[in-house]
């Protein structure tokens, strides 16, 4: 039978089983059990744990993958898969519930995304809503959802910049949906030449009196 004294376990086996369970116990995993035995001793009790772990590769694996993304290696990610500069990322990942947002942004947008225009309006109008109501992001007045449809709004020309700072202001009471709103208040920017006609139409046929006058004083005063 095998020494149990701790004293006896020699240092790379506590080192190693410290390093095993360390990760086990912070991430939840469960602990599968196999035919070799190490072995850790506890600084606070002083008492020897004996547990017998299957040291796999596929257990290495598993254990790799449930450990959670670094923020070096996020940056690097952000860089590389929303073309972001090193400073929008290192702003995005220094906060992981910031990260989570947009990236719930960014998947919510949908395909014809604008990733400048979507951190723009996080670590802006968003960050500065955050600061006046001491609020984390993980409160944030208004959903992923909701800002990535606001972002879509502007980048398909549906509403200018100007009129989205309206919008966001009014989707702070309640998470409002920015679609809703720009429907209601009747905020749709008009780009269509033929809708831009038909509205000037409606507007000279609304105050017919003022256009003549407008047209017969344009007449008198070029004639002079």
């Amino acid at each position: 039978m095998p020494d149990l004294n701790p004293l006896s376990c020699p240092p790379p086996c506590i080192w190693a089983c410290n390093l095993i369970l360390g990760f086990l116990l912070i991430y939840n995993a469960p602990i599968p059990l196999g035919p070799y035995a190490l072995c850790a001793e506890s600084e606070s009790r002083s008492i020897l744990y004996l547990l017998t772990l299957e040291v796999t590769d596929e257990f290495i694996e598993q254990l790799k993958a449930d450990i959670p993304e670094l923020p070096d290696d996020k940056k690097k990610r952000f860089i590389d898969e929303f073309k972001l500069s090193p400073y929008e990322a290192t702003i995005l990942v220094s906060d992981i519930d910031t990260a989570k947002y947009f990236e719930e942004v960014v998947a919510k947008m949908g395909k014809n995304k604008d990733m400048k225009l979507a951190v723009n309006w996080i670590t802006g109008e968003l960050f500065a809503v955050l600061n006046n109501q001491n609020l984390e992001i993980s409160e944030s007045p208004v959903s992923a959802k909701n800002l990535a449809i606001l972002v879509n709004l502007i980048k398909n020309g549906t509403i200018s910049g100007k009129i989205a700072k309206t919008v966001f202001e009014l989707m702070l009471d309640g998470d409002k949906d920015p679609q809703k709103i720009v429907e209601e208040k009747g905020l749709k920017q008009q780009s269509d030449p033929k809708a831009i006609e038909a509205l000037i139409d409606k507007i000279i046929n609304d105050n017919r009196e003022k256009a003549i006058e407008y047209k017969l004083y344009k007449v008198s005063y070029t004639s002079c």
